[in-house]
This record gives structure tokens, C-alpha cells and sequence, in this order.
């Protein structure tokens, strides 16, 4: 499956990376690129603020994931934000 992970190189991402990682799963990662983790080099990387997300949509679009997974969302429209995207991709597909 291909994954979209936003903000998960942290503490609580990264356990959940290393999961998805040994299941064979494809994941790229959406992240600040202020985590450095060596056994996350060979996963594609988008490098941004959350405030840019709507700036990578071509990039997002381009790599079709399968399910978009945001770590830790600091608000509800956050949350919804990620959601209603991958709403809009499965209707223009």
C-alpha cells in the first residue's frame, strides 16, 4: 500500500513508520526535515510546514497514495483539511 505520512518523524511517527516500514508498505513522508532518522533515507521526503500542504498537491497527486496518515493534527480543521483532500483525489480519479 502507499502511504502518505504527514509529521511523523517524532517520537510517536517514527514507531509507526518502523511498523509500515517491516510490512512492506511504500511510504513518503511529509515533514519540517528537522528529525534526522538514517533508517528513513530511502523513503521519499516532501520537505514543508503544514501551512504549505496545499503547495505539494502536484507532488501528493504524483506519488497516489493509498492512504494519507496525519500523525499528530494540532487542530480539528487540521484533521479536516487531510481528510477532504484525499476526498477530492478519489473523485478526480
Amino acid at each position: 500500500m502507499k502511504i502518505l505520512a504527514i509529521g511523523a518523524t517524532g517520537f510517536v511517527g517514527l514507531h509507526v513508520i518502523r511498523q509500515l516500514m517491516m510490512q512492506g508498505h511504500q511510504i513518503a513522508l511529509f515533514h519540517r526535515g528537522s528529525t534526522a532518522a538514517s533508517e528513513l533515507d530511502s523513503l521519499v521526503h516532501f520537505y514543508g510546514t503544514r501551512n504549505q500542504l496545499p503547495n505539494f498537491k502536484a507532488e501528493f497527486e504524483r506519488f497516489a497514495p493509498d492512504v494519507v496518515l496525519d500523525i499528530i493534527p494540532y487542530t480539528e480543521a487540521q484533521a479536516r483539511d487531510v481528510v477532504m483532500w484525499k476526498m477530492l483525489q478519489q473523485r478526480s480519479h
